[in-house]
């Protein structure tokens, strides 16, 4: 690794100073910085590390063996573990079963791979305390990556092509050629391994190198280097677009964090076009149309690609938080026994913050008042053999309010109270058996009522644990 340099050498070591300078990583080409180089033995990753010692790094060589290709992967890791030696560069080692981790997730090979490489990728460097990983993509994996996206069909953020840093992660090859990588290597002497799978088109990314690309060269020469030129510029202006939105988001987003979205289409032109950017892709493009013509609408969802829903409630789109919505799972049972035995008993809910606290007053404690958030029954309430359970609302389900002649369904109670579909989906309910005993915070029936014969009250006092209530 101290070889003298040619002056071809200099100018590709320039170019990449260059590249650095312009996408945010000049502070690395100062000073002395231990970098992590992922290093598979091929020619991108060699070079890399080679060139990491000429930009003046303490470079340190991480290698993954995936076991996929038997033999070959064995050979690929002694060849790294032969070229580290010698060169007295520091070189940390994994062995990954692929998969075993397919099994476990359902992945693709390239998923697990991926999720494998860079969880270690990520801890090893916390562990060492690398300032970067640096990855060896040069402008031809550029080029592939902006044909795979846009042949899949995708905006400027799919366009854009691979960014040349992300997080940790940097990509200092980025501005070189893979003919440019296999000269330099030539020009220094510099072995390499060959991963014969790369031959191989059973993989889209292959037929896009070794049969796409090549024809569009034979016709258009120059067309890589300009397709790569392409997503460059979309790059730069999905930047621009990614600051424009950033100041909309400010307008339309609320404390609470939801979107205003009625306001965002009263007021913008391309208010599909902005939402789906606000929403940073999360709903595919066709939810958003489909909300542009539903926005009066209350309580409809919208599936997230990233996992959870979105509500469409009066104008607002909310991101609904699942783990505070109740499962549709068995009721959970109030120990009656023990409120008899004990006197009073605590049952948290399995949802948000709310527990209810069951106790039996004295008459001369007894001290209504108009609180939702209390019920009082006649303690034989506690005698019957139906259990007392809470459970979220069922569809059909009706109560006797107290005071009224009558049953009512529950939906009807709830539009009553101007409740939210998710306000309608948190609300507990108490029955005893099938019969709706109490909406707690909202309305009591008439079961049971306290009369004058009662010398012990059934309190039922709902809680907002949160709040220490």
């Amino acid at each position: 690794m101290t070889r003298k340099r040619t002056e071809p050498t200099t100018g590709l070591i320039d170019r990449i100073r260059r590249h650095m300078r312009e996408n945010g990583m000049a502070e690395l080409l100062s000073g002395h910085r231990r970098a992590g180089i992922a290093l598979s033995g091929g020619p991108d990753s060699m070079a890399l590390l080679h060139i990491a010692v000429a930009l003046g790094w303490e470079p340190v060589a991480m290698h993954c063996n995936f076991g996929l290709r038997g033999r070959e992967s064995d050979r690929d890791e002694a060849f790294v573990t032969e070229a580290c030696a010698r060169a007295g560069v520091m070189l940390v080692k994994a062995r990954f079963d692929v998969k075993e981790r397919m099994r476990q997730t359902g992945e693709s090979t390239e998923m697990a791979c991926r999720e494998l490489r860079y969880g270690w990728f990520s801890q090893t460097a916390r562990e060492l305390g690398l300032e970067v990983v640096a990855l060896g993509h040069h402008r031809d994996d550029n080029t592939e990556t902006f044909l795979l996206n846009a042949l899949r069909g995708c905006g400027t953020g799919g366009a854009k092509g691979i960014p040349p840093r992300r997080g940790i992660y940097i990509r200092p090859l980025l501005c070189l050629s893979r003919k440019e990588i296999l000269d330099y290597l030539s020009r220094e002497g510099i072995g390499y391994v060959t991963d014969s799978t790369n031959a191989e088109n059973d993989y889209t990314r292959n037929k896009i190198r070794n049969i796409i690309l090549p024809a569009i060269e034979e016709s258009f020469p120059g067309g890589s280097r300009r397709l790569d030129t392409t997503a460059r510029n979309i790059a730069r202006d999905n930047r621009l677009l990614r600051s424009l939105v950033e100041v909309k988001r400010q307008r339309y987003l609320r404390e609470d964090g939801s979107l205003s979205v009625k306001e965002l289409f009263d007021n913008e032109k391309e208010a599909s076009t902005l939402l789906y950017h606000l929403l940073d892709g999360d709903l595919d493009f066709e939810a958003v149309l489909k909300i542009s013509e539903t926005i009066g609408s209350s309580g409809k969802f919208h599936h997230r690609r990233a996992g959870g829903r979105y509500l469409l409630d009066r104008g607002l789109l909310i991101p609904v938080r699942e783990s505070a919505i109740p499962s549709p799972t068995a009721p959970l049972v109030i120990d009656k026994e023990r409120i008899r035995e004990e006197g009073e008993a605590h049952i948290p809910l399995p949802w948000g913050n709310l527990a209810i606290h069951a106790r039996l007053i004295p008459r001369r404690d007894f001290s209504p008042k108009r609180n939702p958030d209390f019920a009082w029954f006649a303690p034989s309430l506690l005698d019957q053999t139906a259990p007392l359970t809470v459970r979220p609302p069922r569809t059909g389900d009706r109560m006797t309010p107290f005071g009224m002649k009558g049953s009512r369904l529950l939906s009807d109670i709830f539009s009553d109270a101007k409740l939210s579909i998710l306000e309608k989906e948190r609300q507990p309910v108490v029955c005893l058996g099938e019969k709706v005993a109490w909406l707690p915070g909202l309305r009591n029936s008439s079961l049971f009522p306290v009369d004058s014969r009662s010398e012990n009250i059934l309190e039922l006092h709902m809680l907002n644990v949160a709040k220490k209530s």
